[in-house]
């Protein structure tokens, strides 16, 4: 036997048709970031480049235990690149490097 309850909802009813549907990348969480839509028909956040990826892991783990602060903010102070390269025996690889404590030559 199902039992009634006595609770109303004291909320108006909303339209949420927009949450879901639309064709910009605006309001879809991925705060203001560029978005695609992946082979299953589902939202992502378009990829960056991989300095820019290495950057916001530096970022994201300057407060982590274990770490030297002060070396995570001067790498984050420095350049960040990447680079195709390729090999003579025909291989091929990316790489990132972060140009950073540069000294002037004097």
């Amino acid at each position: 036997m199902i039992e009634k309850h006595s609770y109303t909802n004291p909320s108006e009813e909303q339209n949420l048709a927009h949450v879901e549907a639309g064709s910009d990348d605006d309001g879809f969480g991925f705060a203001g970031a560029e978005t695609i839509i992946d082979e299953n028909g589902w939202r992502q956040r378009a990829p960056i480049p991989a300095s820019e990826t290495v950057r916001l892991a530096l970022e994201n783990c300057e407060q982590l235990c274990g770490l030297n602060k002060l070396q995570i903010q001067e790498l984050l102070k420095g350049e960040f690149s990447s680079y195709e390269c390729f090999e003579s025996d025909g291989g091929q690889y990316r790489k990132v490097v972060i140009k950073y404590d540069v000294k002037d030559k004097t």
